[in-house]
């Protein structure tokens, strides 16, 4: 509908119900249509010409949808250091362990000085640690210089002791002429006062005799490699047997290279000689050792080999007392090397019937 042209003070009494949102107020200026109004827009302007009293406070609204998630912020300032937790608890008990190894100690020279290297290791599971290394002042070490002299430092000298009661007076001393063998191998003693003695008959179960090794010389080494048991090689191509007992052909087989006693519970001499070259970095061990069997040795010793070019010579002596097993298998000689290769040659074997 529409509402004829009224001055704003005559505005007629109205609801909101009489005045719907099709409707409109226009109003006339001079006869001209100077504005249309729409409900809206009416009740605006009323409201701007006639302020009611306030009214009661409205009830609260329902609540409103969340809103979306807003921008994630800048990251914070560290914060301060947390207090102290509270001891955990106890883990599980560890799976048991392999058992350890037991280093095997073995004395050598290093010129007046003795020390200690591990020649071996016992008793423990899996790979066993390597041998060679030296007994230091902190730990193993690889190099014999920096090895211990477990011998410790030299004492002080002690105090001169007190002088010894005179001894009582000798017999006067028979000065020896001259020594006479004679034919039945006796020997006959002169002395000063004309006084002659003899020798009883000597043995003819004692003498010696030499092999040599002719095929492993300085032009020909024999290479060993690390970790390796060989027989200390000798094929008795020079041999000296001028001193050997009457009643011993030989004291050693070149076809088995065996060292053969002659006869049971005697006492043998066994010199052994060679020159080894160890063109390793570090100086290390070789064990010589002699067999009459694979699990008994009657002799076994460890050589330092030192890191040179130049040959060094090893010189053994022991003695063998020869038991059956003895005089049964021989005595076999060999060489065991450790952790690095070294050469040998010029082998000799200088054996002794002892009794």
């Amino acid at each position: 509908m529409a509402v004829g042209e009224i001055q704003v003070g005559d505005l007629p009494t109205m609801t909101a119900l009489d005045f719907t949102a099709n409707d409109y107020i226009f109003i006339i200026d001079n006869g001209k249509l100077a504005k249309k109004i729409s409900r809206p827009d009416f009740f605006s302007v009323v409201q701007a010409l006639v302020k009611g009293e306030k009214g009661d406070v409205g009830a609260t609204g329902a609540t409103g949808k969340d809103g979306q998630q807003g921008i994630r912020g800048e990251r914070g300032l560290k914060g301060d250091v947390g207090a102290t937790g509270e001891d955990g608890q106890q883990g599980f008990q560890g799976e048991k362990g392999d058992k350890g190894w037991s280093p095997v100690l073995t004395s050598a020279f290093d010129g007046d000085r003795r020390v200690m290297f591990i020649s071996n290791w016992v008793g423990g599971t899996g790979d066993p640690p390597s041998t060679g290394q030296y007994v230091g002042g902190t730990g193993l070490v690889s190099d014999i210089a920096l090895a211990v002299d477990f011998r410790g430092v030299q004492g002080l000298q002690g105090i001169k002791g007190d002088k010894g009661d005179a001894g009582t007076n000798g017999v006067n001393a028979k000065q020896i002429n001259t020594l006479t063998i004679l034919a039945d191998g006796k020997v006959e003693i002169t002395y000063s006062d004309a006084t002659k003695t003899t020798s009883n008959s000597p043995s003819n179960k004692l003498g010696w005799a030499s092999y040599k090794d002719t095929i492993y010389t300085v032009a020909n080494k024999l290479n060993i490699s690390a970790n390796t048991t060989v027989v200390l090689p000798n094929n008795g191509g020079s041999v000296v047997e001028s001193s050997l007992p009457a009643s011993v052909t030989s004291l050693y087989n070149a076809t088995n290279q065996k060292i053969q006693p002659s006869d049971n519970f005697s006492m043998f001499g066994v010199r052994l000689r060679f020159k080894v070259v160890n063109s390793g970095s570090v100086s290390e061990f070789i064990n010589i050792s002699l067999d009459k069997s694979t699990t008994d040795a009657p002799f076994s010793d460890d050589k330092i080999i030192r890191t040179d070019t130049n040959p060094q010579t090893i010189d053994i002596s022991t003695q063998i007392y020869s038991d059956g097993v003895t005089l049964t298998n021989g005595l076999t000689a060999r060489i065991k090397t450790a952790s690095l290769a070294v050469q040998i040659y010029d082998v000799e074997f200088v054996i002794s019937k002892l009794t």
